[in-house]
């Protein structure tokens, strides 16, 4: 048997004893995965596919649209979303805490086009003007201006371009029509193993991001409204500890291993692609879903920077509860 055989054994066998240890009904968990939520929702996606939910006794619908159903049964309903996402779910009156995180930085990076970098001393080399940007990556645009911030620019000095698509956005920087990005992958990658972007700061990279905002920050998480919490308690305990192994095993697989999910982003005629994708963003995810209140803390002055940081708003309570997802 080798190695690829042996996997796949041991997660059906792992599989079949969870359901055995949990017999019973499975339980109903949706998951709405709220755009963009591509590169940090794969460890979702690798709990569905290895077991690890069925080994909990879960049924997992993962659904990129807000399919809610309150009939009864319909079972929990859970968000997959950036923190900025979630900030705007409290303005619209909807409030949610989080109960898992899955990255710690944003995953995005700020890139320019070569040409246009090398013709610029390597202190002067900050992009004004228009800045290529996917339409609804709010932590995207979120990030780049918080670089311009710290890098002593005027908020002005900058304006997003917003692209309905990641393939408009990839036209127009090969056609120069955008000299500046600030994107994740897997179009990152893409545009980078071209060679036509010069990278400025790279927040997939867990030490640059902390350089930025002095620590690990919440990217993306797994969040719920107050109700579903108290009322499915059970249930996102299991999908978190199913989302932690998922976590936990994206950190040790080979790449033999990583490249059997490429079709997981529609990259399996391009696994090349997909395994360096994983290369840039392996680090960021986290091993333990447990929200820090430290991160949630560091998140909210990134968002409100302009917001004392004494009030109500950044009282990480209001946003996070530590009673859901399992101790490291």
């Amino acid at each position: 048997m080798n190695r690829r055989q042996f996997v796949h054994a041991a997660v059906l066998t792992v599989g079949t004893l969870g359901t055995v240890r949990r017999a019973g009904a499975a339980q109903r968990v949706h998951v709405t995965l709220v755009s963009p939520c591509t590169v940090p929702c794969l460890p979702l996606h690798l709990a569905r596919r290895l077991g690890f939910y069925e080994a909990e006794g879960l049924t997992v619908a993962l659904e990129v649209d807000d399919r809610a159903d309150n009939t009864p049964g319909a079972g929990a309903r859970v968000y997959a979303c950036t923190f900025d996402a979630l900030v705007e779910a409290h303005a619209r009156a909807q409030p949610r805490l989080i109960f898992a995180a899955l990255t710690r930085t944003p995953q995005v990076a700020i890139g320019w086009h070569s040409d246009a970098a090398l013709r610029v001393p390597a202190a002067q080399r900050r992009p004004g003007g228009a800045v290529g940007v996917l339409a609804g990556d709010g932590m995207a645009r979120l990030a780049l201006a918080h670089w311009w911030r710290l890098n002593g620019a005027a908020s002005d000095a900058v304006a997003p371009v917003l692209y309905a698509t990641p393939d408009a956005l990839e036209q127009d920087v090969l056609s120069r029509r955008v000299d500046a990005v600030c994107v994740g992958d897997p179009l990152l990658t893409r545009l980078q193993r071209m060679g036509v972007l010069y990278l400025l700061t790279d927040m997939r990279d867990p030490e640059h991001s902390q350089r930025l905002f002095g620590g690990s920050v919440i990217g993306v998480a797994l969040s719920a409204a107050p109700a579903v919490l108290a009322a499915h308690q059970p249930e996102l305990q299991a999908l978190a500890r199913a989302v932690q192994r998922s976590l936990r095993w994206l950190q040790t697989a080979s790449p033999m291993d990583l490249a059997a999910h490429a079709d997981l982003f529609d990259l399996a005629h391009d696994r090349a692609l997909f395994l360096t994708v994983l290369e840039h963003a392996r680090a960021s995810f986290v091993t333990d879903v447990l929200p820090q209140a430290a991160a949630v803390r560091r998140t909210l002055r990134w968002l409100y920077p302009d917001v004392g940081q004494h009030m109500p708003t950044l009282e990480p309570g209001r946003w996070f509860t530590a009673r859901v997802a399992p101790e490291a």
